[in-house]
């Protein structure tokens, strides 16, 4: 017994001396992922979806009598670029943004004149195509970081172009011009508008420096009185030109759009 005990006493040493000489592997600090910040420069490009319409009071100073304030329903797709700078503190994301969008929000639209020809028909009606074909906004923006996920709300200048053409017929034919001398009438205007634009988006950050982002926009470009300029054409005799025709339309739509960015 007392020789078993001495032999496992030597195992016991031999193999602690053993561990001992025993080369030790250099201890490697695990370095952490850097922490995700919104801050600074980015650019980015995003597509959507436009819906709204104009509304207002058409001239026609030709014929007889007003006309009928109306509504022109349009819709259409839209795409473009946008660029930004963010400022971060904290959980808190601030930020300046400006995007410029080309597309077609585009619709059709009927006004009849006050006066009733036969105390039935209007007079005058007249047909309306337009179309907003870009629009920019120079918005600030308000978003709290979620780990990568961020939403946002945001708020500032709008500014969009918008163009007008109409077709004026005359229902009653010569009862305002003489027998056999109704009068049609074509024309064409554009103008630019100023209004301003809210709303709210949501951004997620991938890996690198992507990020993606989905937004809605309310625009409201407020009103502009288009001057339009076009022909008379007679039944009989040749066209003549006029400019006396307008339109004071508001515009206002709303946007729903998919974009990406790049964070530098």
């Amino acid at each position: 017994m007392k020789k078993t005990t001495i032999i496992a006493t030597l195992l016991v040493a031999s193999s602690s001396a053993f561990a001992a000489d025993l080369p030790v592997a250099p201890y490697k600090a695990t370095l952490a992922a850097p922490a995700l910040t919104w801050s600074g420069f980015y650019v980015g490009g995003n597509a959507g979806y436009a819906s709204g319409s104009w509304s207002g009071s058409p001239t026609y100073s030709l014929g007889p009598s007003g006309m009928v304030d109306t509504t022109v329903n349009a819709n259409g797709f839209l795409g473009g670029v946008q660029a930004g700078y963010n400022w971060q503190i904290g959980k808190v994301v601030y930020g300046i943004e400006t995007d410029f969008q080309l597309g077609s929000m585009s619709g059709s639209g009927v006004s009849n004149s006050t006066f009733l020809w036969n105390g039935v028909q209007p007079g005058f009606t007249k047909y309306y195509d337009m179309d907003m074909d870009w629009y920019g906004t120079l918005r600030g923006r308000l978003g709290y970081d979620l780990g990568g996920w961020m939403p946002y709300a945001t708020g500032g200048l709008a500014y969009g172009h918008g163009t007008l053409s109409n077709t004026v017929v005359n229902n009653y034919l010569g009862a305002c011009c003489g027998s056999g001398n109704g009068v049609s009438a074509t024309g064409t205007a554009a103008d630019t508008h100023i209004g301003w634009a809210a709303g709210a988006g949501l951004e997620y950050a991938l890996n690198g420096n992507w990020s993606v982002k989905a937004e809605y926009l309310h625009v409201n470009l407020g009103a502009q009185p288009y001057s339009i300029s076009g022909t008379i054409t007679p039944l009989s005799g040749g066209p003549a030109a006029f400019n006396t025709d307008g339109f004071r339309s508001t515009l206002s739509f709303d946007t729903i759009k998919g974009g990406i960015n790049y964070r530098f």
